[in-house]
């Protein structure tokens, strides 16, 4: 795992003048994991503003919505790790009793999960979770869509001892990263109620995924295992880990409540209830927050929102932070247009000269001055895809291919010396076709990713080639290449986790659940193979930073700036902070709660 370094996260405490005062928190990075600390009492209920309909539910599927899954599915599905808003990695000691590395040869994790741990229908936490989770997620069987197998394909052996408390893992091939696994844990005992055969090994269910010789649709217990797979990302959970349980989820995905899990066997969980609340139009958020319709908001930052909460005085505080998550351009390789599915057809060199060329167009510095730069003055291209500046690995293997530099002049001379013609008109390809109209998305109701797909398609017109500009719905459905969602460029953000090796692994190797553009280099694979092995930091930064370059060369993404977050709450209220992890701001849910003495709505 590289180094994690100070991340720029700003505390700003809303004044009752006309002018917000803002305060940079400490250089001290173990102040942002105490930001807002407070003694709270118990009682009352939470209201939270979600951007995004609710009724993803399971946080290991591929098609799922990422950041708002795992806004929620911290409190009610456990993990045996959780990253601190410094990025620091520490151990779940509400779940947890310990976790030990044990040997490097074969290299073995001992978990010993705390006696006391119980899902809230009162059947243990044990074993049985870590082997479901295992062989969800081992990548086995191509028919699941888990988003990630990186590391559980590593493993050779998953067995409980001690009553199930005493888990022991081995790997048949080093996996440093090892922390990044086994959480969230799902119900092993609830999957076995929806088809899973506890009984399930790993060597059975590789059999049996070997005899059904490349089939698109599974039959017997391998189809059964993925239905219990399915049934959680169809459904609330019906049972939680967490402090909190789902009570009420409408099916229109309007609102989740949750109350407090009878069966909590950590610290705190000092709230009554929790509300989720969806709220299409970002732009009413504030309004929410200030009448008390919701006392909690989790927006993406836009100039007119910022303003907004700015002036709310001193009954509202905000955090806004720059961390792991950044946006960027995608492209789907998948389509003929931009290359194919094999690497021959997406190697083809005037496939990889239009990528380039369009890359090239894109100004990302115009970009950010008319979008995140008008509330952060500090926003700037982000110029890896693999590391964020705060990281040790961090290099520059964007800019010096001119990728992002809007040069109209180097793109058109990508094109022309690759024999395009058509420049700045109708482009067509060198064998005379013509490049036709290419479908570019964005999540609907965000106004900055309509900018920001404005201006690609304005830089793009220069060039000769029409980008018409359509949003979607369900960026699950999008990413998943779903009929009537599909698209030939995208534009959304990756939320990163501290671990740059096997975090981005299911990114960009071939045939991995999270990577939807359906990039394949056989060298970009031998790569990773190599650096999710190694527990030499330099050497593993070293087998990264190659691997960028070669993303770059293929001109397969684009990432434009680190996306700040915002959490922004009734001043009566404690320890919500952010986290700019994956593991997002309610990290630390069971530790929320209404300052004592404060007045607070009664439970």
């Amino acid at each position: 795992m590289a180094a994690i370094g100070a991340l720029a996260l700003a505390f700003t405490a809303a004044c009752s003048s006309s002018k917000a005062s803002t305060t940079q928190t400490s250089a001290n990075e173990n102040t942002w994991n105490t930001i807002n600390t407070a003694s709270v009492k118990d009682g009352g209920t939470v209201t939270v503003g979600i951007e995004k309909q609710l009724g993803d539910w399971n946080p290991l599927d591929s098609s799922i919505s990422a950041d708002q899954v795992y806004a929620l599915d911290g409190v009610y599905y456990a993990g045996a790790f959780i990253s601190d808003p410094d990025g620091s990695v520490v151990l779940n000691t509400n779940t947890m009793a310990s976790a030990t590395l044990s040997s490097t040869s074969p290299e073995t994790v001992v978990y010993k999960i705390k006696p006391g741990a119980v899902w809230s229908d009162g059947t243990p936490i044990d074993a049985s979770d870590f082997v479901y989770d295992w062989l969800v997620n081992s990548g086995t069987d191509p028919n699941m869509l888990n988003a990630s197998s990186t590391g559980y394909n590593d493993i050779s052996s998953v067995v409980g001892s001690d009553g199930g408390k005493t888990v022991t893992v081995t790997f048949s091939t080093a996996f440093p990263d090892w922390k990044s696994l086994f959480g969230p844990l799902l119900p092993a005992h609830i999957a076995a109620k929806h088809g899973y055969d506890e009984s399930m090994t790993l060597a059975q269910l590789t059999a049996d995924v070997k005899a059904e010789n490349g089939a698109t649709t599974s039959t017997g217990a391998v189809l059964q295992l993925e239905n219990s797979f399915n049934y959680f990302s169809n459904t609330a959970p019906p049972v939680s880990s967490g402090p909190y349980e789902v009570t009420n989820a409408p099916s229109d995905g309007s609102s989740v409540t949750e109350t407090k899990n009878p069966k909590w066997y950590g610290d705190g969980g000092h709230l009554a209830t929790m509300v989720f609340k969806y709220i299409a139009d970002a732009s009413q958020e504030p309004t929410a927050l200030q009448n008390g319709e919701i006392n909690v908001m989790y927006p993406q930052p836009e100039t007119d929102l910022v303003t907004q909460v700015k002036g709310m005085g001193s009954s509202v505080k905000y955090q806004i932070a720059a961390g792991y998550e950044w946006e960027h351009f995608d492209f789907n390789l998948n389509s003929t247009a931009l290359g194919g599915k094999t690497e021959s057809a997406q190697e083809a060199a005037d496939k990889v000269a239009l990528r380039t060329a369009m890359l090239t167009a894109v100004d990302r510095k115009a970009i950010i001055a008319r979008t995140v730069g008008l509330f952060d003055p500090a926003s700037k291209p982000l110029n890896s895809r693999l590391f964020i500046p705060q990281q040790a690995g961090y290099t520059d293997n964007i800019s010096k291919y001119g990728l992002g530099s809007g040069s109209s002049s180097s793109a058109e001379s990508i094109l022309k010396k690759a024999g395009f013609t058509g420049i700045g008109t109708a482009l067509k390809y060198p064998d005379g076709t013509a490049v036709p109209a290419l479908t570019m998305r964005y999540t609907s109701g965000n106004s900055i990713r309509q900018t920001e797909c404005n201006l690609f398609a304005s830089e793009m017109k220069a060039l000769g080639i029409t980008v018409n500009v359509e949003t979607t719905s369900s960026l699950g459905k999008s990413l998943t290449h779903a009929a009537g969602y599909d698209y030939d460029v995208i534009v959304f953000a990756w939320v990163d986790t501290p671990f740059p090796n096997s975090g981005n692994y299911s990114l960009y190797v071939t045939g991995q659940g999270q990577n939807y553009g359906g990039y394949t280099s056989a060298q970009v694979d031998a790569l990773y193979k190599t650096a999710s092995s190694s527990f030499d930091t330099a050497t593993v930064n070293s087998d990264l930073n190659k691997i960028d370059n070669i993303l770059s060369q293929d001109a397969i993404t684009l990432p434009l700036y680190q996306k700040d977050q915002m959490v922004a709450y009734d001043s009566t209220l404690g320890n919500v902070r952010i986290n700019s992890t994956a593991q997002e701001f309610t990290y630390n849910v069971q530790e929320w709660g209404y300052v004592s003495g404060s007045a607070s709505p009664s439970s």
